[in-house]
């Protein structure tokens, strides 16, 4: 069993930010800028948010994921899921970069990890928990998508080959080696050539006794009488 927990001192941070959101809220919606007013009204919305998942996380367990060989257990700020391997579609890290002055200048940089499960309204749906919240070093958060994509890949369906047709009477078997191809492995056989054709010879119907196959040119039947055949360049026989 693997868990990953948030980090008590991450999110009684949280809690003071949001609590410190929501007082500067009421006084920046009071500006006469509007650009201020805006950034009022995100802080008083953001912060009670921020403020309300905080507490609650210090007061549970703390848990941000758990999962063994057959399950994971996502637990973000406001609900708690269970996924079977089979729902999950992968799991990925994501870093978001911001830059100021039109790009120029990397201001800072956040990461997350993002599992991805079957359901939503375009079929598939993510989660995502920050790294900031988490008690976790740097080298297990980078390990821990590898380890979870491991665990994933166990628990995916084995797609088997489609069984082949009866051809008459022959048994499966026989028939998957009648119609396999046959490897070259470079070394050429003759006499397991020659055994191989005399059986076919053998196993294919013969020709009566007494009776010799009529005489042809180029696939046609040589006509043969009383008149010899003359031979032409470039033409057929014509009758001396």
């Amino acid at each position: 069993m693997h868990i990953v927990r948030y980090s008590a001192t991450r999110l009684a941070f949280g809690l003071l930010a949001g609590l410190a959101m929501l007082l500067c809220s009421f006084a920046m919606i009071g500006a006469e800028r509007g650009k201020t007013q805006f950034a009022g009204a995100l802080f008083l919305i953001i912060g009670p948010l921020l403020a309300i998942g905080c507490m609650k996380m210090l007061m549970g367990n703390r848990e941000a994921l758990r999962f063994d060989a057959s399950s994971v257990e996502i637990t973000t700020m406001w609900r708690r899921q269970l996924f079977a391997w089979s729902q999950v579609e992968g799991v990925l890290l994501k870093t978001v970069n911001s830059y100021a002055l039109y790009g120029l200048i990397k201001t800072g940089s956040s990461q997350s990890l993002n599992i991805k499960t079957a359901g939503g309204l375009f079929g598939t749906r993510s989660h995502t928990i920050s790294k900031v919240f988490l008690e976790i070093n740097d080298h297990d958060y980078a390990a821990l998508p590898a380890l979870m994509e491991r665990l994933r890949r166990g628990h995916q369906p084995v797609q088997t080959a489609a069984p082949l047709n009866t051809v008459g009477h022959a048994p499966v078997h026989q028939q998957a080696a009648l119609h396999a191809p046959i490897a070259d492995s470079g070394d050429f056989n003759p006499d397991a050539a020659l055994a191989r054709y005399m059986q076919r010879k053998a196993a294919s119907p013969s020709e009566p006794s007494g009776q010799t196959a009529a005489p042809t040119l180029n696939g046609l039947p040589i006509q043969t009488g009383s008149h010899p055949v003359r031979p032409a360049f470039g033409r057929k026989g014509i009758p001396a």
